[in-house]
């Protein structure tokens, strides 16, 4: 299952510390953390998971239900695409 168009952008580069994820946009030089549920979604997209697939996941670990964890997934996704950390 891929993901419909939501990929990394080719001017990031992530490394994960910790528990956490650090991405550099090599363009701009602007550094972004993701907190660990953030870096497992992250996780996620770059394995070619759909939004589906990692509500799946999600829900599946934590206790919340798939439309709030789609919901949670969407906005963190919105934010990435207006940061252009994903295309």
């Amino acid at each position: 299952m891929k993901t419909k168009g939501i990929k990394p952008s080719k001017n990031i580069i992530w490394k994960k510390v910790d528990n956490e994820t650090v991405l550099l946009n090599k363009k701009n030089g602007y550094y972004y953390s993701l907190d660990p549920i953030g870096t497992e979604i992250w996780a996620y997209i770059t394995k070619g998971l759909t939004v589906d697939g990692i509500a799946d996941k999600i829900t599946d670990r934590y206790r919340t239900t798939r439309e709030k964890a789609k919901k949670d997934i969407n906005s963190l996704l919105r934010n990435l695409k207006k940061e252009k950390i994903i295309t």
